[in-house]
């Protein structure tokens, strides 16, 4: 009897232990979340000045429209987003989505992502005069390459262990 009752309540104390609900991975805060994307945007800003090699005239000119078209663009990519978001969590829920509204989203998008690329045009259109027409072609080419670099350095960073090839075997 003595051995039973520790056995029986090492059991009952296991049981309610198991049946606690899992604890929830805390999110990452916003401002942790937004800090990372400041530092990508000042990098990217430190690097566009580098590619660029803006005179000081050039500079004065050249930040306040970049400002003010990348806040454009913000505004653009987060309408895109409310658009969207209905849908995804729809899908994700796995409820039907009707073929009257994917097509308006599509419709909707596709206004969106022609809005952007006028407000690209316009940008690069308005920096005609302010910069140079090299340093307009390294404009246009500036966002694709650096993300490029940044996918190549995640790559060349990542921990061995994370690198995908062929497994090992223990046999």
């Amino acid at each position: 009897m003595k051995v039973i009752k520790p056995i029986v309540v090492s059991y009952l104390f296991m049981a309610i232990l198991l049946a606690q609900p899992p604890r929830a991975q805390a999110p990452v805060p916003p401002p942790a979340r937004d800090q990372g994307r400041n530092r990508m945007e000042l990098m990217a800003i430190w690097k566009l000045t580098d590619e660029l090699r803006l005179t000081e005239k050039q500079a004065e000119t050249f930040f306040p429209k970049m400002r003010a078209h990348r806040e454009e663009m913000k505004k653009l990519q987060k309408a895109q987003r409310e658009l969207m978001q209905p849908l995804v969590d729809k899908a994700e829920r796995g409820e039907e989505i009707s073929d009257k509204e994917l097509a308006r989203a599509i419709k909707e998008v596709n206004k969106l992502e022609a809005q952007k690329i006028e407000q690209r045009n316009t940008f690069i259109e308005g920096m005609k005069g302010t910069l140079t027409n090299a340093q307009l072609v390294k404009l246009m080419v500036f966002q694709e390459r650096f993300i490029q670099d940044i996918r190549k350095q995640f790559k060349e960073h990542r921990r061995p262990s994370d690198r995908p090839g062929p497994r090992r075997s223990w046999k």
